[in-house]
Order: C-alpha cells, then sequence, then structure tokens
C-alpha cells in the first residue's frame, strides 16, 4: 500500500530495540526484514502519541512555561538523534467538558451501529450527556473512562433488557 498512516500509540513505552528499528525507518525511509524483504515508507504518514509531559499540562496549563517544561521531559526521554527526525512535535491541550460531550456522541452512535441489527436506536438527551460526562470525567485518563462508563451503565442495561424481552426490536430508547 503506497500511500499510509501508521499510528504508534504510547510510543515512549517501546522496547529499545524497536525504538533503533523505527529509527532506521526514519532515516533511510525503508524497512528490511530479517528475509530481506524491504517495505518503503516514503509515502507513508507516521504519527507517535506519547504520554510524556501530560501531567505538566494537567498542572500548569498549556503555555509557554509548561511547553518548554514538556519538551526538557522529551529530550530526556529520548535519543537526540531519534527526536531529529521528527518534522513536528505537537502537544494537546487536555480534554475539557465540550470535547467529552462529543466523545459521549460518538460513542451512543457507535453504539447505534451495533444495535441497527436488532433495529434499536438510543438517544442520548443533553442532561444525560452532562450526566454521563460528570460521572465520568477524569481529567488525567481522558476519554477512556467515558467509554467504560457507557458499557458498565448503559450497554449493559441495554443487554439485560434485550435479553428479557423488555426491549424489543424496532425500538428508539432515549436516556
Amino acid at each position: 500500500r503506497p500511500y499510509s498512516v501508521v499510528l504508534l500509540d504510547e510510543c515512549e513505552k517501546a522496547h529499545p530495540d524497536v525504538m533503533n528499528v523505527l529509527l532506521g525507518v526514519l532515516d533511510d525511509g525503508r524497512l528490511t526484514d530479517s528475509k530481506g524483504r524491504t517495505v518503503s515508507f516514503a509515502n507513508t504518514l507516521i504519527i507517535m502519541t506519547s504520554n510524556l509531559g501530560s501531567r505538566i499540562l494537567l498542572e500548569q496549563g498549556t503555555g509557554p512555561e509548561a511547553q518548554k517544561a514538556v519538551m526538557n521531559v522529551v529530550r530526556q526521554s529520548f535519543r537526540p538523534e531519534f527526536i531529529n527526525r521528527l518534522d513536528e512535535i505537537v502537544t494537546f491541550d487536555p480534554l475539557g467538558v465540550s470535547e467529552l460531550r462529543e466523545v459521549a456522541r460518538l460513542q451512543a452512535a457507535e453504539l447505534n451501529k451495533r444495535l441497527a441489527g436488532k433495529s434499536i436506536t438510543i438517544d442520548l438527551t443533553d442532561d444525560a450527556l452532562d450526566y454521563i460526562c460528570t460521572e465520568s470525567f477524569d481529567q488525567a485518563y481522558g476519554a477512556r473512562p467515558l467509554r467504560r462508563w457507557l458499557e458498565q451503565h448503559v450497554v449493559t442495561s441495554l443487554s439485560r433488557m434485550i435479553i428479557s424481552g423488555e426491549l424489543q426490536e424496532d425500538s428508539k430508547v432515549t436516556i
């Protein structure tokens, strides 16, 4: 596939050997396996995420001083030759309530796709979104607790209702 996107999530946790291979990919634009087969990364966008410095951003905000502190943590964690091969380092602001509401809407849309086979749809009211976001929000963990909360409270309840026959096909559930 000549045009690809490769996402390496939480790359700071990778084994040093993986980082060495990645260094070669970033330098040469290709990867050769143990059998001599070569894969070109010439038209590949490689995105790496990291949680390095996230605590700083949570505690200090996203101002220039916090940005410098985050970059110091990055420089301490990655070798200079690795950092020099990166085109750009982008820091993100922590999620706020409005972003979390949007994630909740997206999760509800995913749930609706899962329920489409039974012709069941769910609709989250604004009050429900506010409640879910309040109950599941944890600044340190981002949106992951939201997914767990929805699975534990909404998906489990809907599953029980479907199994018991309380919720029939062609139903709309408003939460």
